[in-house]
Parts: C-alpha cells; structure tokens; sequence
C-alpha cells in the first residue's frame, strides 16, 4: 500500500533566490568558527590566484558512490522534514499531510472513510518512524550564474556583479516544483509543508570568479558568440549587454542539512511558507549547461576514503551540530 512512498523524483532544475549574507547563529556559529581559525578553503585562494584544481572523474564517482544528493522536490524534502523532527506523530494532520504529497491518490481514495483512513494513517505512522533515520538530508541546490569577461591573470571568469556570491551564509531555496497544485482543493500552499526552505550554511560562501584553464575558456567563448550571433541578428543589437545575457554557467552546491529552526511563515517573494534549517556544505560545482555536461571547476569537501585536513574539520563540524541539534534545532 504504502511502496512508493519514497519514490522521490530526481528531475528538473531548481529556482534558488540569494537571500542574504553573512549571519551568525549564536554558539553553533561560535564554535564552528572557532574550528576554522587558521584554515583558507582552497576554492578562495582562487580568487587572487592562478589556476583550476579540476577534480579527478574517479575521485568523483567515488564520492557520488558514497553519498546520494537528492533533488530538492516537495516530496524528498517532506521526507526530510520527518528525519530532522520537524513534525510529530502526534500530530495527525501533519501525517495526513505528509500522505496527500506522496500517496495522492490513496488519500483522495480514502479520505472520505474517516474509518478506513485511520488504519491507513497508523500504518503511515508506522513507516515513517521505521524508516525516518534514512529519509533523506542531503540535497543538491542550483544556482544560475552569468560570468563576464575572461581575466588572463587570474585564469578565470569574472562573474557579473549582481550574480556574485560574496561571503554568503544565508540563502531562500524553493523546492523544484514548488508551484505544483495541492492533492486537493481545501489544501492551499499556506496550510501544508514549507515549499521553502531558508537555509544557513555553517561557514560563508564566496563566489565572484570561476576558474578555469584559458583554452577551456577561449571553447566557451567561440560557442556562447556562434549562439550569440544566431540569436541575435541584427548586428545593431549585438551589445555587450545582450552578449553578457547569454554567458550561462550554473553552480551545484552540495549540501548536508542537519537541523531545523522552526516555522518561519509566508515569504516575503512568494505566497509561499518558509522553514529555517542549518547545514553543512559538502562541496560544490560550476558547469556551462544544466545537463552537467561541461564542468569548469569544482570542490569536494568530503571524501569516501582519503581524509584531508578540511574533512577532519567538517567532522568536527558534524559533530557540535548533531550534539546541538538533539534538542529541537540549533537555530531555535
């Protein structure tokens, strides 16, 4: 009855608005900070220097082999809420709710039996307390970027100012069909599960260069300007403007979420609800297309087997957020 439950759809990219910056969170913050002291995230010294670490295509599948990074989808993400505590069991509607987003068609089936749906809530309780602890928490985000011009000195792309990334803790990230009509007419937006999700990273995220080898370069420029030319034909408006438009790149952050912060309300850009939760970022990409298949530069934070100095401090990381978190979120 309850086999797809857990079916979570692995599709479409996903809108990610920059909320805001750099925050603190109290003694979470204090003390991850306080790990940090003397460590530099290689992706930064990028910024004042020369050159791409591309990553190794074993070390990657290695990684992907360990950990799977969810889509960010109404239903993947209602599991979520379950493994992090966010709802109780006792909390009837929210089951009920959690059943209209993954099983639809079960609930509008039997939903008008307030005796038959009752075993069927029981039995959906029963799932989700054997099988919260591998609901998923682990997420992969989208953020379009638009670069700008290639700098031979640093041996990378700019990216343009109003997509930079600067010292970033905070961002508002909307499911990937965040806008998909409820189950059913009486259950609006506002009533069920957050469809947003305001989350704080444990350290600050900077990206305002995009490294990459000049040849690499030079094959993006020749393909964005052979689109360029086709989409725009009259050369009078072939500006710097509408050619800037069309230079397309797409950051992946990858992404552990270990804690919630409560209920947050409708967002202020949408008619949307919001949740506050805290996570940790595990690395990240930057690709040319949305199909991942043309990477310009990327970062993994954590590996299967091999332990860096970076690895060792997001597992002390892990360890005061998971400690801080057994008591109903550290963000409360």
């Amino acid at each position: 009855m309850l086999k797809n439950i857990i079916s979570w759809t692995r599709s479409v990219a996903f809108l990610i608005i920059i909320f805001c910056g750099f925050i603190t969170a109290g003694t979470a913050y204090a003390q991850i900070e306080e790990l940090s002291n003397g460590y530099v995230d290689v992706y930064l010294d990028h910024d004042v220097g020369v050159g791409a670490e591309k990553i190794n295509k074993n070390i990657r599948k290695r990684v992907d082999e360990v950990y799977l990074y969810e889509q960010p989808t109404v239903k993947a993400i209602s599991h979520m809420y379950w493994g992090l505590g966010v709802y109780s069991l006792d909390d009837d509607e929210a089951v009920d709710e959690f059943m209209r987003i993954n099983e639809c068609d079960m609930y509008r089936k039997f939903v008008g039996d307030e005796f038959e749906w009752s075993g069927i809530r029981d039995a959906a309780k029963s799932f989700i307390r054997n099988n919260k602890s591998e609901f998923p928490t682990r997420f992969e985000f989208i953020i379009p970027l638009k670069l700008r011009d290639y700098i031979t000195r640093y041996a990378a792309f700019s990216v343009q100012d109003e997509y930079k990334i600067q010292s970033f803790r905070r961002f508002e990230l909307f499911a990937t069909d965040a806008f998909k009509s409820s189950c059913v007419k009486d259950q609006t937006f506002l009533n069920g599960y957050p469809r947003i999700i305001v989350l704080e990273l444990s350290r600050p995220l900077t990206i305002v260069r995009v490294p990459m080898s000049e040849k690499m370069a030079n094959t993006y420029t020749r393909e964005k300007n052979k689109q360029f030319k086709k989409k725009v034909k009259k050369v009078a408006y072939r500006t710097k403007k509408a050619m800037y438009a069309m230079r397309d790149a797409y950051l992946y952050l990858r992404v552990k979420i270990f804690s919630h912060g409560g209920l947050l309300g409708r967002s202020k850009s949408s008619r949307l609800t919001a949740i506050r939760m805290m996570g940790i970022l595990e690395g990240y990409e930057i690709y040319a297309d949305r199909k991942k298949e043309t990477l310009f530069y990327s970062q993994i934070f954590v590996r299967s087997k091999k332990k860096g100095t970076l690895d060792v401090k997001l597992g002390d990381q892990y360890r005061i957020l998971e400690e801080l978190s057994k008591n109903g979120g550290v963000l409360q």
